[in-house]
């Protein structure tokens, strides 16, 4: 998809990152958080050091997936190339300062306050931005453009496939 096309496409998306849209799906983000959480007492039960930041990662991809495609990805039980976008250490330790100081440091309480108070998610540009900026590295469907005649992809053996009368 190309020009016009694209642009009817993409404004399909549009309504599903509004503030009301949002507030509407607290109980999908609180579905997903509720997996995040099975899997850390999984890891507990085991007892062996695992990594925090792909765990929260995949947690993140199943929130804006529930929300902005309204398609469960289980992202956290499988891995999602679009949570490479946050592994970064300086953005998570920002997303954990705002996270506690909208919903305290107990995070056994934050889902039902979540529940209970969903206009605390307002409270939250960090992850605002950083669910934004996410979705602008990898969106979810603006990137899918039609072949074109004369256009090849190549793999690493040197075969090439056309793209033209595909969807890419």
């Amino acid at each position: 998809m190309n020009g016009l096309e694209w642009k009817r496409s993409r404004s399909l998306f549009n309504s599903g990152f509004s503030a009301g849209y949002i507030l509407q799906q607290t109980s999908h983000v609180v579905d997903e958080a509720e997996v995040y959480v099975d899997i850390f007492r999984e890891h507990a039960r085991k007892g062996k050091m695992f990594s925090l930041d792909g765990v929260t990662c995949w947690y993140m991809m199943d929130v804006i997936g529930a929300v902005a495609l309204d398609s469960q990805l289980h992202s956290q039980q499988q891995f999602n190339p679009l949570a490479s976008a946050l592994r970064r250490q300086t953005p998570m330790t920002k997303l954990r300062a705002e996270h506690d100081a909208v919903f305290g440091a107990d995070i056994t309480e934050t889902a039902n306050t979540m529940r209970e108070q969903p206009h605390l998610l307002n409270r939250l540009p960090y992850t605002t931005a950083v669910i934004k900026e996410s979705l602008r590295l990898f969106p979810p469907a603006s990137a899918m453009r039609g072949g074109q005649p004369g256009v090849y992809l190549q793999d690493d053996k040197g075969n090439r496939y056309p793209t033209e009368g595909t969807n890419m």
